[in-house]
């Protein structure tokens, strides 16, 4: 898509993620696609705190040496999680959870 195309443009040094909301997120690497995650289909009630937890997942995975699309899935699964309650602290995304969840998909 154009804003795919244009986010590479400009942050093609490095990895870069964008997430596209309902459409999920792709994960950027020099300016490539190097990963796609569809977004699970969530009943919205609030998103505060959903981009916190989307980039957190991330980095977790990463960190844990997840590869990049495993990692991506994740985190958007995470984000989507995090909209389904009300406020940034009741989504019910643990460290144990998430690193069930991390092991499952790696």
């Amino acid at each position: 898509s154009e804003l795919i195309e244009r986010v590479a443009a400009a942050f093609g040094n490095g990895q870069v993620a964008l997430t596209l909301g309902a459409e999920g997120a792709v994960l950027l690497e020099y300016g490539q696609v190097i990963a796609r995650a569809t977004a699970p289909a969530v009943d919205v009630v609030d998103e505060t705190g959903a981009g916190d937890t989307f980039t957190g997942t991330l980095i977790a995975a990463l960190l844990h040496r997840l590869p990049p699309g495993p990692a991506l899935e994740a985190a958007v699964r995470a984000g989507s999680l995090a909209v389904t309650v009300s406020g940034a602290q009741e989504h019910g995304i643990t460290a144990t959870g998430l690193r069930q969840d991390l092991q499952a998909i790696a």
